[in-house]
């Protein structure tokens, strides 16, 4: 079943959420007094919760999410969105040396040194090619695609509940590196 999601003056009600470990899964609310920020420009756009979760919203609701957070001051902030940066080297296309330079400074900058850039993408390369050899994106792999891509290998080799609970943590806490 697919994940839907309802925007009201209230707040964001999620359906069907596909990730475990999420507050939303696999239904939830969030009121807008608990929403940090979103960035409406993520892929897919994104709601901050006060607890630095990160949680999407379908692109096609982009409009209504932007729309209803405006309306009761929830501010549209992008941020750096780090997963994209880590998951670079695993699209389908080429980076030059200083595209390479200019990731890393950006990573830095938000506390990622060049050892642990090395560290998170050696643990979750095999996970993320995978995923991309049936995508093969070449434009943007984010948070989003990571969730997804260790859903996809629950479903092949069985990661247990709380491994999946483990690795959203894990990869929340990145995220939030990002913000300003």
């Amino acid at each position: 079943m697919a994940e839907a999601v309802t925007i009201s003056a209230d707040g964001v009600q999620w359906s069907n959420y596909p990730f475990i470990g999420a507050s939303v899964y696999p239904s939830g609310f969030v009121a807008w007094r608990d929403v940090r920020h979103l960035d409406s420009g993520g892929l897919p756009p994104e709601v901050w919760t006060a607890d630095g979760e990160t949680l999407f919203v379908p692109f096609p609701q982009k409009h209504e999410l932007l729309s209803q957070a405006r309306a009761v001051g929830i501010e549209d902030a992008p941020r750096v969105d780090v997963w994209r940066l880590l998951l670079e080297p695993f699209l389908d296309t080429e980076f030059t040396t200083e595209d390479d330079k200019r990731t890393a400074a950006t990573l830095e900058r938000v506390g990622i040194p060049a050892r642990r850039i090395e560290q998170i993408r050696a643990r979750v390369g095999p996970h993320i090619l995978g995923y991309n050899s049936l995508v093969w994106d070449w434009v943007h792999l984010g948070l989003d695609d990571l969730l997804t891509a260790f859903n996809w290998e629950h479903r092949s080799r069985g990661l247990t509940e709380e491994r999946r609970r483990r690795i959203y943590r894990w990869a929340m806490g990145i995220a939030g590196l990002g913000e300003r």
